[in-house]
């Protein structure tokens, strides 16, 4: 609230009361008094009030233009020019301070602004360039230098600063990828998965799976129905995993062999294999289950394997007729690929076969 200087004030209350009408109170009625008049204004019974400017103000003393909690403003600190109810610092990277019932609170940021932005103490989208290192930064920088470019590519998480990091894709369809913090109790590598947000690594690969950036080697086997591969042809490069049917395949995406690079290296050479891969976009043909074909197209499984309509399989129940049998075959796609290796469950992928 603004000041009133002291003489201003008197000049307003003399013409407050040279325009007012007479009282007719216990200490100026008398009778020798006219009716109606006054000599002078009329003095109430209460001590007298200092006429300074703070007299009718509720103090702001650290004048951040919110008065003091104690007397009905907003500020829980007014000796601190930097909190009240409507300005404050970052508590966290993801909170800021303000004050609250008359109290000091850290409110949590979320949703499209996640970030707070320490030169502002506000909650935002993006606080690059505030000396802090959020959730999405690997470092800092001016906002002219952008921190994006600050973020260090990877190939995999070996190249990534020793501890808790990932490595994944900044966009969907980038080849590449960037060092970044592990998202909050996210699910590990191999989890089914929606979305990036569910996965630990930040990044849902194409075969719903949680996953990350592996261009040289992906990881053994985790658990016994999921074998973990390279696959080549994929962007970005990732590690991906085995489908065992094609119900494990987001989409309708049917569950198609590929040749695959487990990153292993095996008598100086790179050590080729085979795997069921779900393959999102592909298409499907006509041909039955059993019947001949030339191509993954040609089948209405999307899977042909040595030249019979085929379907990735657990047992003999996810076959049918034409092809009734789950079997771990010998299937070679070129001469290069070898047997998997003994921390597989088979040399061979399974499918259904004649």
């Amino acid at each position: 609230m603004k000041r009133m200087h002291a003489g201003a004030a008197g000049v307003v209350l003399a013409l407050a009361f040279a325009g007012c009408p007479a009282t007719n109170s216990p200490d100026d009625a008398g009778p020798g008094d006219a009716p109606g008049l006054t000599d002078v204004p009329a003095v109430p019974d209460a001590p007298p009030v200092d006429a300074g400017g703070d007299a009718f103000a509720c103090p702001d003393r650290d004048g951040d233009g919110d008065p003091d909690f104690a007397c009905g403003g907003g500020d829980c600190d007014d000796e601190d020019a930097t909190l009240s109810s409507e300005l404050g610092p970052c508590s966290t990277p993801t909170a800021t301070r303000r004050c609250v019932g008359g109290a000091a609170v850290d409110l949590e940021c979320g949703g499209d602004t996640p970030h707070c932005d320490a030169r502002v103490g506000q909650c935002v989208a993006d606080a690059c360039g505030d000396h802090v290192v959020h959730a999405n930064e690997v470092c800092d920088a001016e906002l002219a230098e952008g921190c994006f470019r600050c973020q260090r590519g990877c190939r995999g998480v070996d190249e990534c600063p020793a501890g808790e990091w990932v490595c994944r894709p900044p966009l969907p369809d980038d080849p590449y990828g960037v060092c970044l913090p592990p998202t909050p109790a996210g699910a590990p590598n191999g989890t089914r998965c929606m979305t990036g947000d569910e996965c630990r690594s930040g990044y849902c690969g194409d075969e719903g799976r949680c996953t990350e950036v592996a261009t040289y080697e992906c990881p053994l086997p985790a658990f016994s129905e999921t074998q973990v591969f390279l696959w080549t042809a994929s962007y970005p490069m990732t590690c991906h995993f085995e489908c065992l049917h094609e119900t494990e395949c987001l989409g309708g995406a049917p569950c198609q062999l590929w040749e695959v690079n487990a990153g292993r290296l095996s008598g100086g050479a790179l050590h080729l294999f085979q795997a069921n891969i779900c393959t999102p976009g592909a298409v499907r043909g006509a041909q039955a289950l059993g019947t001949p074909c030339e191509a993954h197209a040609d089948c209405a499984s999307g899977q042909c394997v040595q030249r019979v309509c085929s379907l990735a399989c657990r047992t003999d129940a996810d076959c049918g007729p034409g092809a009734p049998r789950c079997v771990a075959e010998e299937t070679r796609l070129s001469m290069t690929v070898a047997p998997r290796g003994s921390e597989f469950a088979t040399p061979w992928p399974l499918n259904c076969r004649p």
